[in-house]
């Protein structure tokens, strides 16, 4: 990859989706009064998040696959279970695939993959490149490193981006430590219920100096009522962690370069475009 590469920047679909759907600060309407809120709000977050970063990057839009979670479904059923009324919330989702096609954007959508798996894929298939994933799903933590950071608009300007360090100073865990504190605490969002009577502080205790799950026993960690929580749980834990570690090994397509963000049209161009306004 030529050190002049620009960052490519991954848009986590499905995570976007939520957040014009049930995020946007105000209804946006056509002149007929239809709610176009879903289309303007991704077109609109998407670039702000684009256009925040010091170097205009590529951008690739990743969505999951309809039966992505299916796998992890068959270890834990009630994993990330569907959320009621994104269907009608996301009925204009056509339009969001026309408009990523209209601006030249790539989307990858794979039948039996989830986002999180293929944009990790895409990230270690390139270690020399700089990557930002746009979401507010921290399961990506995990990634992070001096070439890998995530993206979060709905912090201000000078914090959006998240770095290996912040996530030290605010969870005492390293990114390689991600999987290990979060099937110890529990993950709500994923339907991960986590040890009984271990939140976040008294998992990064456990995982200090960068200790893993397997560690923990040889250090003697496993003491008192947590110790026995903890080993009460242990084949639960190994499966909740396997579930929150992202897969590396998804194929991705090869993508070739692609408009920078500073050719991306607003919001309400876009939704002219569509014919959506009338």
């Amino acid at each position: 990859m030529p050190a002049t590469a620009p960052p490519r920047l991954y848009v986590d679909g499905h995570n976007l989706l939520h957040r014009a759907a049930f995020g946007f600060p105000a209804r946006i309407t056509s002149r007929s009064g239809r709610d176009i809120t879903l289309v303007f709000g991704f077109f609109a977050l998407m670039r702000a998040g684009a256009r925040s970063l010091d170097t205009p990057p590529e951008i690739v839009v990743v969505f999951d696959g309809a039966e992505g979670a299916t796998e992890r479904r068959t270890l834990l059923p009630d994993y990330k279970p569907p959320v009621t009324g994104d269907e009608e919330a996301f009925a204009d989702l056509p339009y969001i695939y026309k408009g990523l096609e209209l601006l030249d954007i790539p989307c990858v959508e794979e039948l039996h993959h989830e986002a999180d798996d293929i944009i990790a894929s895409f990230v270690t298939a390139a270690p020399d490149r700089e990557h930002v994933i746009m979401s507010t799903d921290k399961d990506f933590y995990q990634l992070l490193s001096s070439r890998v950071s995530t993206l979060n608009t709905q912090r201000r300007a000078d914090r959006r981006r998240i770095y290996p360090d912040e996530v030290y100073d605010k969870y005492r865990v390293m990114p390689h430590q991600w999987c290990d504190y979060r099937a110890l605490m529990g993950d709500k969002s994923d339907n991960i219920p986590g040890v009984r009577g271990v939140g976040g502080r008294t998992a990064s205790r456990l995982l200090a100096d960068g200790a893993h799950l397997e560690d923990l026993a040889k250090l003697d960690r496993l003491i008192g009522r947590i110790g026995a929580s903890v080993r009460d749980s242990w084949d639960d834990l190994l499966l909740w962690r396997s579930l929150i570690q992202l897969r590396t090994d998804t194929p991705v397509p090869a993508l070739s370069s692609r408009p920078s963000a500073t050719t991306l049209v607003a919001a309400p161009e876009i939704v002219g475009e569509l014919g959506l306004w009338a």
